[in-house]
């Protein structure tokens, strides 16, 4: 019984490291996704001034 239970804390440190770098990996997809749409933006506005010029 001692062995299954330090299996499945094993499993369960195991699981939660994943989960904490998958969310490290998700937050640092959505802060890029967040900077390319601001250059997406600031690219429309600078092609917009040059047509003004």
């Amino acid at each position: 019984m001692k062995e299954e239970n330090d299996l499945v804390h094993e499993s369960c440190t195991v699981l939660e490291q994943q989960l904490e770098q998958s969310q490290r990996k998700a937050s640092t997809h959505l802060d890029t996704e967040t900077k390319l749409s601001d250059c997406q933006d600031q690219l429309q506005t600078l092609k917009s001034d040059l047509t003004k010029v």
